[in-house]
């Protein structure tokens, strides 16, 4: 970790986005290529011992069945809602 002290006029000269936005200097940042799935989030805890693949499809499944819900839920409480 690096950290520089620069008088304020110029840094309003050169200004810098956060993260990887634009405009990205001082130092340039890469995007990263790899690191970045549900497995490798999930590693460092608990539920990193999942069978990823099988994971995957349970992750579909579950989101489905909520937003069914989501959608009997809306239904019930606006049933006139698809007519109009």
């Amino acid at each position: 970790m690096a950290l520089t002290i620069i008088p304020q006029f110029e840094a309003e000269a050169k200004p810098v986005g956060e993260a990887q936005e634009e405009p990205n200097r001082d130092p340039y940042l890469e995007r990263p290529t790899e690191g970045r799935g549900v497995g490798d989030f999930l590693k460092g805890t608990a539920l990193g011992n999942f069978k990823f693949p099988a994971f995957g499809k349970m992750i579909k499944i579950i989101m489905g069945v909520i937003i069914a819900v989501v959608l009997i839920v809306i239904l019930f409480i606006k049933p006139g809602i698809l007519v109009k």
